[in-house]
């Protein structure tokens, strides 16, 4: 082999004529194999031999695990490791939720040796996507990637008393509307007085792009309530919150 290792080979006479040689290497690389007849190499030996790993397209596998759903207009990125399949071929395919089309990933090669799969997917839609060497699929394929509409901040909506005034002991609440806002996660900041209260979020059950926000607050004092979608604040953020001491003091009657 490569570092001068002499391979064992197993030499069975079949006939008057003919021999079977075996041999099993241990590693990939490449070898040197002579065949001699006495002690005079036959013609074309040596003999040039490369052995490379055996094909296990169970052994790709994608870098991370799951891939992350994306949004539209941002390509769906992720890697590929398949150092240890032995020699093949990498394809990416995804699949409209009807079947109807299909899309090529683009594959290019990254200098620690994974494979950077890209695909453009130029509608909103839940893809079926599979990624195979060799035509076969890899672990984890084929599955479910989502391309979602991109967030809009701009269109979320947060509207209630709770977010102007409240009393010590009473609960406030407001409701975040994100009907129209697109992909993205509600985030919600409060500062004010340490400890004055935390906010519980519930999804309304008649409309669950309609989240109301709750909070029951144990200390009075100006609060700043801080809403974002997707790490970008919405309209009106943030927020300004007195919470009073009493309804009285908020100029309600008690």
């Amino acid at each position: 082999d490569e570092r001068g290792r002499a391979v064992p080979v197993e030499v069975v006479q079949t006939s008057a004529a003919t021999h079977c040689c075996r041999y099993t290497v241990s590693s990939p690389s490449a070898h040197v194999l002579h065949v001699r007849y006495g002690s005079v190499d036959v013609p074309g030996s040596p003999f040039r031999v490369r052995v490379t790993q055996p094909f296990a397209p169970e052994r790709c596998r994608i870098v991370g695990g799951k891939v992350k759903d994306s949004v539209l207009g941002r390509p769906v990125q992720f890697y590929v490791e398949s150092r240890e399949a032995g020699p093949g071929n990498l394809s990416v395919e995804a699949v409209t939720a009807d079947g109807r089309r299909r899309f090529k990933g683009h594959l290019s090669q990254t200098v620690n040796g994974k494979t950077l799969c890209r695909l453009n997917l130029p509608a909103v839609d839940r893809y079926t996507t599979s990624v195979r060497y060799d035509g076969v699929d890899i672990t984890g394929s084929p599955f479910k990637l989502r391309v979602l509409q991109p967030p809009k901040p701009s269109m979320v909506m947060a509207f209630g008393q709770g977010l102007s005034n409240c009393t010590v002991g009473h609960s406030g609440d407001f409701i975040v509307d994100v009907t129209d806002a697109g992909s993205g996660m509600l985030g919600i900041r409060v500062h004010g007085p340490r400890g004055g209260f935390k906010v519980d979020t519930t999804r309304l059950p008649s409309n669950d792009k309609q989240i109301l926000v709750e909070y029951n607050p144990v200390e009075r004092g100006d609060y700043q309530i801080n809403i974002t979608w997707a790490d970008e604040p919405i309209p009106g953020s943030p927020f300004m919150l007195t919470v009073y001491e009493s309804g009285g003091e908020l100029g309600l009657s008690v």
